[in-house]
This record gives C-alpha cells, structure tokens and sequence, in this order.
C-alpha cells in the first residue's frame, strides 16, 4: 500500500518548494515554514530533512511549543560542519513566546548568513508550524524567510496519486479513469480527501452521495457551516476565485480558513476554496463545475482522437467524404460556420456524409458518432456528464 504522504513530497512541486527553502537554509536564512492542517507536516519536516542531508548537512530534529528545557528555543551548536535545526511546532504557547520565536530566529538568522558568507559553513534554523500569526510575524524581519505551504499541487499531480492509489486493487480501467479525472479535480491538494473518495465512491453513487462523503470529511475536519459561514462572507475583495498568481501570504482576515486547509492554491486553477467545504455550505455549482473540469481535461482529447479516427475510416471505406466536407464548408447557405482549415472533418460533418452519401450503411458508425457529438456538445457546454455517459464514452458504446 502505498504511503501518499510520503509521495506527496517526492513530486515535482514539491521537492522544487522544498529545494527553495534549502536554498535559503544554505544562505543561512532562517526558516518558518507555514503548513495548513490538512498538509502531512510530519512527512513535509521529514523530508526537508533528507534534502539536507543529501546535501551534506547535519539535521537536528525538535518539536514542542518553540522553547527548549531552558525555555529559550532550539538553539545551534558551533563548531566547523554545517547543521540546520528543523523544529515542528504543533503550536506557539499563548504571551510573548511568539515574538521570542521569531526574535530568536532573527538573531540566528543574521549570525548564520554572516558565517555562511565568510566560512561557507551552513548553521541555520528552520521551524514548520501551523500558525499563520508566526508567518505574518516573521514575514517582518529581514533574516527570516517564509514559506507558504497552499498545497500547490496540479491536478496532473493529484492524477498520478490517484492511479498510485488504485495499483493492486481489482478496479475498472474506467472506474480508475474517473478517480483520476473527477476525485483528482475534486480533491484539491489534499491527498487525505483523494485517499477518502477513491475509497468509498462507487458507480452507483448519485450526485447525493457524493455531496454527503464530501460533507462527512468536512465535519471530520471540524468544518462546520456556521464557521465557514464566519469568514467566507469576507471574502468579496481579499480572495478572488481563480487568481492565477500565487499570493505572498494569506489575507490576514481569511487566516483562519488557510490554518485549517480550507483555503487551497493550485497553478492550473488559482485560488480556491476545499471541496468538501463548499459541500458543507452547499456550493453545489461549483462543485459541479469542479467534476465538469476533471471530465473536460480528460475525455476532450479522447473524444478528439475519436474522431480522427472515425474520419480515417471513414475516408478509406467511403470514397468522397474530403470533398462532401469541401463542399458543405463552402456553401453559401451556411457562410461561417465551418473552417477550412480543418483537417478531419467535425462529427456533424461525418453524420451528414453517412446520412447523403451512404444511405443504409455504416449504421453503428453513426450511433457512435452522434452520441460523441452530444457528449462533446456537453463538455463544450461546461455541462458534467452522469457515469453512465462518461463510462460509454471510455468503452466504445453508443
């Protein structure tokens, strides 16, 4: 069984965040990593410290509340070999020991950068926490760098989680194209809800169904609607849905949704908010959107390919079919609506040469092609299809 945690950190983005953030340790830079609830912070901390160790860097691994016995905070031993020390902080207690934290990062911070400057030798601090007044804290100082974890991951990459999910179970090629299609455009960047729904959704489940399991990890999550309800109702300036360009922070207002992973950032879809929590406060269009999405990216190319083919054979076993098209996209009835430069012709076209030129033939061809047609019209329409439709479409039936 695979650990998806541990595949998470070894996927392209994330060992190119975690490559950053080795970056800034080796310049001596201190580090506050900002992780949300929903992130595998253990496995995130952990694998920041296996980069540094292929780099040649000693780690020191500490977690607790920020301090140390002393209660003064995890400090660097000197000496002549380069070390980091990573802490992971469940929580900073309540008074000044934030501001302590972050004053002993700063002062470790600017110590490091100078001896890394002079000696080479890394000595740096890295702290993972899940409390974004820590950041918002740091962000302030000039020898810490801080990191934003949002998830980050494509949908590509939640496609790949997805397959690795299902390898060794006794599951449907089509059944495991919709995981990686719609579960994968569904789940976000959280691979707790990718491992749930692959779980536990069925053929037969209808779009109820599917809102439920959604709503169910919501309030496992402690998402509550009310909650929700609290801080997305702020949202209206400070969080635009779809915004390509990764903000440098979370909006101070909406902290409290990217503390609990509510708040999502993906590079293919910008700024967006957790699936299961718009279940929660019944955002039912989007959510539809979201399966529409999965299906697009994923049947468009299949439904595309398709045709070609249909007009290959067509062509070889039906002689005229280039110059029926030829003529229908120059009729003067019809100006505008077909492009010449087309090189197979549109499954309207291919209809229409079955229907005019080869009368009483080609039967199944032409099911088969105007149920492609009408699932392609869905699609183009932003409208998602029911299993049944995405399943046929996959299996060649019409």
């Amino acid at each position: 069984m695979i650990d998806l945690n541990k595949a998470v950190c070894r996927l392209p983005t994330m060992t190119n965040i975690i490559a950053g953030i080795v970056s800034d340790l080796m310049a001596g830079t201190s580090v506050v990593w900002v992780v949300p609830a929903t992130a595998p912070v253990s496995d995130l901390a952990a694998e920041l410290a296996h980069s540094l160790d292929e780099h040649g860097i000693e780690v020191t691994m500490g977690g607790g509340n920020g301090q140390d016995d002393d209660g003064n905070g995890g400090g660097i031993a000197g000496g002549g070999f380069s070390q980091v020390a990573i802490e992971h902080l469940e929580s900073v207690a309540a008074g000044g020991a934030r501001e302590a934290l972050v004053a002993r990062l700063e002062e470790q911070g600017r110590a490091a950068t100078i001896r890394s400057s002079r000696t080479g030798v890394v000595s740096s601090a890295a702290v993972v926490c899940t409390e974004a007044a820590v950041g918002y804290h740091a962000s302030q100082h000039e020898h810490i760098s801080v990191h934003w974890h949002w998830g980050c991951l494509s949908t590509a990459e939640m496609s790949i989680l997805a397959h690795a999910l299902l390898q060794g179970k006794l599951t449907d090629p089509i059944h495991a194209a919709w995981a990686q299609s719609v579960i994968a455009e569904l789940a976000g960047t959280d691979v707790e809800l990718l491992a749930q729904v692959c779980a536990r959704w069925q053929p037969s489940f209808e779009e109820d169904d599917l809102f439920n399991t959604l709503s169910e990890y919501a309030s496992q999550r402690g998402w509550t609607d009310g909650w929700l309800q609290t801080y997305t109702n702020e949202m209206q300036e400070a969080f635009r849905p779809g915004r390509r360009i990764k903000p440098p922070c979370p909006p101070h207002n909406l902290a409290p949704l990217f503390e609990a992973g509510v708040l999502e950032w993906r590079p293919d879809s910008g700024i967006s908010m957790h699936t299961a929590a718009l279940a929660q406060s019944g955002d039912v269009t989007e959510i539809r959107r979201r399966i529409w999405a999965g299906q697009a990216k994923y049947l468009m190319p299949v439904i595309d390919r398709e045709r070609t083919e249909t007009y290959q054979y067509l062509s070889q076993n039906a002689p005229g079919l280039d110059d029926f098209a030829r003529d229908l996209r120059s009729s003067p009835s019809r100006p505008g609506i077909w492009n010449n430069g087309w090189a197979a012709s549109e499954w309207i076209e291919l209809i229409m040469f079955i229907d005019e030129m080869c009368k009483g033939r080609f039967i199944a061809v032409r099911r088969r092609a105007d149920f492609m047609r009408m699932r392609r019209n869905d699609l183009a329409h932003c409208s998602p299809l029911p299993w049944e439709h995405f399943r046929m479409v996959l299996s060649g039936e019409a």
